[in-house]
């Protein structure tokens, strides 16, 4: 795999460290236990804003990575949209390689559709 990204998220769930799924996200940010929330591009609106609001409201950063499901699931042997991270350490080198990916490709919902 040459996705830094995914690796790093792959070393974090071999270590035990990396929650999967919405249920043990939200029950991981209520407890206070989540340091950092990442989110798949895809996900489905509703989805995207209950976790925006359970985030909001406990201060825990939430990124959304420019990864789908379907690389979650190719990468991490599992099928979600929401990951969470307990443990320091990790959480600010995902959120360090999630932000440096993002000053590099940065989005511009803007723009317009070239004219061919």
């Amino acid at each position: 795999m040459n996705d830094r990204l995914l690796s790093m998220l792959g070393i974090c769930k071999r270590a035990g460290q990396l929650i999967a799924g919405f249920d043990p996200v939200k029950k991981s940010v209520q407890c206070g236990r989540a340091l950092l929330v990442l989110t798949a591009s895809d996900l489905s609106d509703r989805t995207k804003k209950e976790i925006a609001y359970l985030t909001r409201e406990t201060e825990i950063p939430c990124l959304e990575m420019a990864r789908t499901l379907d690389e979650f699931e190719f990468a991490l042997g599992r099928r979600a949209g929401v990951y969470c991270v307990e443990q320091e350490g990790f959480a600010k080198k995902l959120a360090a390689l999630v932000q440096e990916e993002a000053a590099r490709h940065p989005v511009c919902e803007n723009e317009e559709e070239p004219n061919l």
